[in-house]
């Protein structure tokens, strides 16, 4: 993972990185600060959990004002996931939560199946 502050198209060493970086999924981002959030490598996308990279573009219009009924709504372990202040983080602790709720087997049959960790390969097509 890489994450900066200064602008990608002037940064050396996105650049050095860049020119050797090979992966089947590679996730990049440039966005603009969350208002009245700090300029920190803290704050900055991707933001990642577990088995999970978040991005978000734009923002979440007067979150100042819902922030704290966002942070009363989190488990222990989503809200201690926030390391920065930016609404996109604490929209990925919100989805953290429901992931890990969406895995968990209803109280109604302890049985339920849990989602796959990864999903099967389709087959090739056949045309």
């Amino acid at each position: 993972m890489f994450r900066a502050i200064t602008p990608a198209w002037n940064n050396t060493n996105l650049q050095s990185l860049a020119r050797v970086t090979c992966s089947g999924c590679i996730l990049a981002h440039v966005r603009a600060a969350t208002m009245g959030a700090a300029a920190a490598e803290l704050n900055c996308h991707p933001f990642t959990a577990g088995p999970y990279a978040f991005m978000h573009n734009g923002d979440v219009a007067g979150f100042s004002a819902i922030r704290r009924s966002m942070l009363e709504r989190l488990s222990d372990e989503a809200f201690a996931s926030i390391r920065g202040n930016t609404d996109s983080e604490h929209v990925f602790a919100l989805f953290q939560d429901q992931a890990r709720e969406t895995r968990r087997p209803s109280p109604r049959s302890r049985n339920s199946a849990r989602l796959p960790t990864s999903w099967p390969t389709p087959p090739p097509s056949s045309a």
